[in-house]
This record gives structure tokens, sequence and C-alpha cells, in this order.
């Protein structure tokens, strides 16, 4: 049954392939910044099952403790979550922020890459998601919490 209760967050659509292919998936996993092959199709949620993440947690408590999210090396854009809705608050942004110096290393971003909380789609499966620009990497580089490597 929980399988169905989460059927949404797996499987890449035709529509959707273009986009998993040109974005690279990460998760902020136990405080560990956690990259997937730049071009997977898969889902975030198949990633994490494909490296074990949920056996010990299920699906609904790994997506609501653990951040995750994408960049888009083309548009040098970074979008950040948690949960099954693709939500965010503010202790989504103050993780990003102690976590950006490993996220910048691991993914290869820059002073200019944009910074983004909530999905890139306003609206996924006809349900609307808060999305917000919070600014560049640059606006972020001299906030102590943000000097990790």
């Amino acid at each position: 049954m929980a399988k169905d209760r989460f059927g949404f967050l797996k499987g890449t659509t035709a529509e959707d392939a273009e986009f998993h292919r040109l974005r690279i998936m990460f998760c902020l996993k136990d405080g560990v910044v956690k990259v997937a092959k730049a071009g997977l199709l898969e889902s975030h949620l198949e990633w994490f099952e494909s490296e074990g993440w949920l056996a010990k947690t299920g699906v609904g408590e790994f997506l609501e403790k653990s951040i995750r999210g994408f960049y888009l090396p083309n548009s040098n854009e970074l979008y950040c979550y948690k949960g099954v809705g693709w939500y965010f608050d503010d202790r989504v942004l103050e993780i990003l922020l102690k976590n950006i110096g490993g996220l910048k290393k691991a993914l290869g971003l820059n002073n200019g890459t944009k910074l983004y909380l909530g999905p890139k789609d306003a609206v996924i499966n006809g349900v609307p998601y808060k999305q917000v620009f919070i600014g560049t990497l640059k606006n972020f580089e001299l906030r102590p919490e943000c000097s990790n490597p």
C-alpha cells in the first residue's frame, strides 16, 4: 500500500526524460552531500531505493528528514526541497546554507549559481507548489555558515 502512496514520485515519463537527462540530483543525507550520476533518468525516489537508503526508515520518513534537489548546469540553477510535496521551510534554507560549500564542491557550483527553494515547476500533476528564488551563491559567500568545503 505504501508504494501506491508514493507511486507518483517514481518513473520517468516521456516529457520528463529530457529534463531528467539535464539535471544532476543531490541529497543531504545524515549531514553528507550525496550526488547521483549526471544524466540519470531515475527519479529521486528510485535513486534512493537503488542506494538502499529507504530500508531503515521507509519512504515517508526519509523524504521528510532528508533535503534533496537538483542542479541544472545549463542554466546554473540549484533547486532544493524536502518531503513528498517538494516543500521547504526556514530549516531547509538553514541546512542548505550550512552545506553550500559541500554542494559547491560536489556539483561544481559557482558564485553565479541561482538558488531556489521548491520545485522547478510551479504545478506538478495539477497541484501548485511554492517556489522562491533566494539569490545567487555570491549573495551567501561571506556568511560564516556557508564556508564548509
